[in-house]
């Protein structure tokens, strides 16, 4: 079983595997904790879908506080070679929100736009996910990005 996003503009698809989007449920962010993040990796890519098949998780050298998140660059670099060598590939990051339905901050849209723009890749897109307050992974915000523009992808019901 799997969750899926769609862009309808692109045709472009992310799907998230029940266990993916079980554990974005279990780090969401409610009441009084800290926003929580980390990477999303998938086996194959292709250019019209990707299944996200793993994600990390916060860790004890990331920053966080109740409105920010930010990966320790050393270990998320560390993270991401180590996964490739066993056929993951990195296409993008994740962090929560303490709303139900979260929206990107400006300061996310930077974000997400600039890892796009600073990583070595062939990816014609990279995804980003905000997990909610809610324990629902299905009104998750989850977008991909080029760079330049940064397109909301809806879920596929």
């Amino acid at each position: 079983m799997t969750i899926k996003f769609l862009d309808s503009d692109t045709g472009f698809s992310v799907e998230f595997t029940d266990e993916v989007a079980d554990i974005f449920c279990d780090f969401h962010q409610c009441n009084s904790r800290n926003e929580n993040g980390g990477m999303l990796f998938c086996n194959v890519i292709d250019k019209s879908e990707i299944r996200i098949t793993f994600i990390s998780t916060t860790t004890n050298k990331d920053v966080t506080s109740k409105n920010f998140f930010q990966h320790d660059k050393l270990e998320s670099q560390k993270l991401i070679d180590r996964l490739f060598k066993r056929g993951l590939h990195y296409v993008g990051d994740w962090h929560s929100h303490f709303e139900s339905e979260p929206e990107p901050s400006v300061k996310d849209i930077k974000t997400i736009k600039s890892v796009f723009n600073q990583s070595r890749h062939d990816l014609r897109f990279m995804l980003h996910v905000i997990m909610g307050a809610d324990d629902d992974f299905k009104k998750a915000f989850v977008c991909i990005t080029d760079g330049i523009l940064v397109r909301k992808l809806n879920h596929d019901c």
